[in-house]
């Protein structure tokens, strides 16, 4: 078993680390990406059918409710015309409250553009009528369709059963590493 393992990660090592560390890439992320793309796609289009004008408009009203204060970019004026206007009054809250709202909105758009990728782009702030093939879908769903129920369990153990435990192995790999070489960084003595 302990062999097992080992040969584990040294393929994990030998085949996605060092790669990774090249700036070498197999293109899987990528195709991994077009494939869910497809299978939203199907998805949604096959689980339109199901619903009734009712639940969707239940679950769309729900789902805004949700996300109604998360996603609030309405403050335009930067930090100096706030500064500089002269029918504003410059006190030391009014500057203190620019400060923050207007930071807020400088890192609510850094986020914004860190998750805007090929998947996220793809989305609109609402919630899909069918399941998004994940496990933690409402049980509304549950009974759409057969083939999407299929397509679920199978996601699951995609993800539990293939993608989690090599993204474990290479934490635990790259944690052993941090720890190894911040180690041997110790011992190297300072020049005088």
């Amino acid at each position: 078993m302990f062999q097992v393992l080992l040969l584990f990660f040294i393929f994990l090592y030998i085949f996605i680390l060092i790669p990774a560390s090249l700036g070498i890439s197999y293109g899987i992320r990528e195709r991994y990406a077009q494939i869910l793309l497809t299978i939203f796609e199907w998805s949604t289009t096959n689980g339109a059918s199901f619903c009734t004008d009712a639940e969707t408009d239940k679950i769309t009203k729900e789902h805004n409710a949700k996300i109604q204060n998360i996603i609030h970019n309405k403050k335009k004026k930067s930090i100096q015309l706030k500064l500089n206007d002269n029918e504003w009054a410059a006190t030391d809250h009014n500057v203190i409250e620019t400060i923050v709202n207007d930071g807020l909105d400088f890192i609510s758009a850094g986020i914004n553009s860190i998750i805007d990728d090929v998947v996220t782009i793809r989305f609109k702030a609402e919630q899909l009528a069918s399941w998004n093939l994940l496990t933690r879908t409402g049980c509304t769903f549950e009974h759409i369709s057969w083939k999407l129920t299929i397509l679920w369990v199978i996601g699951c153990f995609f993800r539990y059963l293939i993608l989690f435990p090599i993204r474990a192995c290479i934490f635990v790999i790259g944690a052993t590493h941090l720890v190894v070489i911040a180690n041997v960084a110790g011992f190297i003595r300072n020049k005088k």
